[in-house]
């Protein structure tokens, strides 16, 4: 491994290793960093400036169950639940991705002997979604989301990025009895029994955080680019036998 110049790991070891720090680099998988939407690989790595402030090699690693807020009676007068107006919008600026460690550590054993200080361990970091400040949710971000080509068995699908369905075709979605906004976290903790689309519009940081928990719920997801087309929507429902008026889009 270049980062040592002497060890060399065999990948079983790295199997859901989500970053490496080593030395003042960061190895990210590209999963993380990434709008759902992106086609993208999870082999793909980008470089980083920084560290967990650990010696040694760490093997990041995320918890097996991942938490999320649950809906709070108290906060009831946040759930509006309006009626889609037909604007695709970004109501999700306050959302924040941060890193922090559990306290469990690993020692792997390389083979090497000899040093004072563990040369590479697993170290264990959540991944969560903060908003505004407060707590949302904890993110098993490599489960769901994965590879975009991988995604379907997760049920999150994708809208095609261009379509041949004119303005009006795109705009129409009278086909759906009743289609609600997700304007904020507490309204899409607590979602309505009806299709609704979560308005995170070009916000790659929200929008991933809302897709990994919406997969980490088990519940399925469309997603389009930067607004949905309609028409397209109900054609993707009907191809793949789903229930249109119990669908979540994502734009």
């Amino acid at each position: 491994m270049s980062e040592t110049g002497v060890l060399n790991l065999e990948l079983r070891y790295l199997k859901d290793v989500v970053a490496i720090s080593a030395g003042n680099s960061l190895y990210v998988s590209e999963v993380l960093l990434c709008d759902p939407y992106t086609r993208t690989s999870p082999h793909n790595i980008r470089a980083l400036v920084g560290n967990v402030g650990k010696p040694g090699l760490a093997l990041l690693l995320l918890p097996k169950h991942s938490m999320r807020r649950e809906p709070d009676l108290e906060s009831w007068q946040m759930v509006n639940h309006t009626e889609f107006d037909g604007v695709f919008q970004d109501n999700f600026q306050g959302t924040s991705l941060h890193i922090s460690l559990t306290g469990y550590e690993q020692p792997l054993n390389t083979g090497q002997h000899g040093g004072r200080d563990k040369e590479v361990y697993y170290l264990e970091v959540v991944v969560a979604a903060l908003h505004d400040g407060s707590w949302v949710a904890d993110l098993d971000i490599l489960n769901p989301i994965m590879a975009r080509n991988a995604i379907p068995q997760n049920n999150i699908r994708y809208l095609p990025l261009i379509c041949s369905h004119n303005d009006a075709e795109q705009a129409d979605s009278s086909h759906l009895a009743r289609l609600t906004s997700i304007d904020n976290w507490y309204e899409f903790l607590d979602r309505p029994q009806n299709a609704m689309i979560v308005r995170a519009k070009g916000n790659w940081t929200a929008r991933l955080a809302l897709a990994t928990v919406t997969a980490n719920m088990q519940q399925s997801l469309i997603i389009g680019s930067e607004k949905i087309c309609w028409a397209c929507a109900k054609h993707f429902t009907r191809l793949l036998g789903l229930d249109p008026q119990l669908q979540n889009f994502l734009c």
